[in-house]
């Protein structure tokens, strides 16, 4: 409720002259619950009436007139709102003033060679737990602790969940070039103001490179750990980045430089050289499959961000994805196909089309793509023929996702539609179903 002190000067006579109120808000408060806190730390927390504490009054408190009307005014502007709204701000105070940096306390004893380096590592995550000798906890208010703990034990098992801010890596062949960008999370211990410079030190976490910066050691320890065969998908567009950065890392002829900035523009941009050449594994290969698989999506207008696929499942299937990026981004000049005719009758068909379909699958997506190979007859020798090829025709793609079956009788139907449309184009057919598809007929 409302609480206020009020000092009437009558200054030698029957009438007042000045009168003054000081309001029990946030200051009076604060003093008050800091004294208690601090007797009862003393031991004297059975004897508050034996204390006392001055509440001064300044100008600034004085009414402007010494009037019950006056009075009432300065009454309310301390309460602006509701009543309710004052009580409750008010028991907020109660509640909160005192434990601005915390309600407690505990203090543990390690043993070991490096116990403090012991608690840092864990506070980086490196370590999962730390053994405690032993422990005490007390209850803290405005930095006081109370008289008794409120626990005490020998021996225990110390956990720290450790809490990463999202920061953005990029990989550098020199300082001042636009680099690859990977984002990874920042661990570092918010004691680190307290402890000597040796012990300063963050943890960078990413999917394929674990960093540990220690700014006053030159031998910064960088560890290094990408896992081909994970079996957990995920999305192509950042397998593929992944893969860019390692095969970059892997044939950069120097060290590389690597900048470390946050997203939230809050840590200065940290940036340093690093080498990592003989630590990776050579996986220019598996990047220039991911590359196929991506452009593939392109071409066709699918999203990376929806196709899941693990590094493992491109391996599985490299060379249908070679194939199939292959006939996408063919050159009608490039390509050329002999074979024999018989008939006179075939010889006098000046255009044709060779039809067929190529059938990929990247992780969740299965991809079935028609097309047509269009030209003219050319004579090589006697009945052998050439079918020089003047365009690539593209017909439509099926797809399906997560695992939805494509039924043959369907794909038979499209291809069925896609070879009537090249005959109304006045083109002879020759059709071809794929050897490797699992829906060969």
């Amino acid at each position: 409720m409302p609480v206020f002190f009020c000092f009437i000067e009558f200054d030698g006579t029957n009438d007042p002259q000045a009168a003054y109120l000081v309001h029990v808000g946030k200051e009076v408060i604060e003093r008050t619950l800091k004294r208690i806190r601090k007797l009862y730390s003393q031991g004297e927390g059975d004897r508050l009436n034996k204390h006392t504490m001055i509440i001064k009054y300044t100008d600034s408190d004085r009414l402007e007139q010494t009037t019950g009307e006056n009075l009432k005014r300065t009454i309310e502007k301390y309460i602006p709102n509701t009543l309710e709204e004052y009580i409750a701000e008010k028991n907020r105070l109660l509640a909160t003033l005192g434990f601005e940096n915390g309600k407690g306390q505990i203090t543990v004893q390690i043993s070991g060679n490096d116990p403090v380096g012991d608690l840092i590592d864990l506070s980086l995550g490196i370590r999962e737990e730390v053994y405690i000798d032993k422990s005490i906890g007390h209850h803290k208010r405005f930095e006081i602790l109370s008289e008794n703990p409120l626990l005490s034990c020998e021996g225990a098992i110390l956990n720290i969940k450790v809490k990463p801010e999202p920061v953005i890596l990029k990989f550098k062949d020199r300082k001042f070039s636009s680099g690859i960008i990977l984002k990874a999370q920042l661990y570092r211990p918010h004691f680190n103001q307290l402890l000597p410079e040796k012990y300063l030190k963050l943890r960078i976490e990413s999917t394929i490179l674990e960093l540990i910066i220690d700014p006053f050691n030159v031998n910064s320890k960088v560890k290094y750990s990408f896992d081909i065969r994970e079996k957990q998908r995920n999305c192509l567009s950042e397998i593929k980045n992944n893969l860019k950065i390692l095969t970059f890392l892997k044939n950069a002829p120097h060290s590389a430089v690597l900048e470390i900035s946050d997203e939230a523009k809050k840590l200065p941009t940290i940036s340093f050289k690093i080498g990592l050449n003989d630590e990776i594994e050579d996986l220019s290969g598996i990047y220039n499959i991911a590359e196929m698989a991506s452009l593939i999506c392109q071409k066709l207008s699918i999203s990376e961000g929806d196709v899941l696929v693990t590094i493992d499942e491109l391996i599985q299937v490299s060379q249908s994805i070679e194939s199939f990026y292959g006939i996408l981004y063919a050159e009608p000049k490039t390509i050329s196909i002999d074979f024999a005719i018989d008939s006179e009758e075939d010889e006098q068909e000046s255009r044709l089309a060779y039809i067929s379909y190529a059938m990929v699958t990247i992780g969740n997506h299965t991809i079935v793509y028609f097309w047509a190979i269009i030209g003219s007859l050319a004579l090589v020798n006697q009945n052998q023929y050439r079918l020089v090829t003047e365009d690539i025709f593209a017909g439509n793609e099926l797809v399906a996702i997560d695992g939805e079956v494509i039924e043959q009788s369907y794909i038979d139907r499209i291809f069925n539609d896609f070879e009537e449309e090249l005959q109304r184009m006045g083109l002879k057919i020759i059709r071809i179903t794929p050897a490797n598809s699992q829906y060969q007929e």
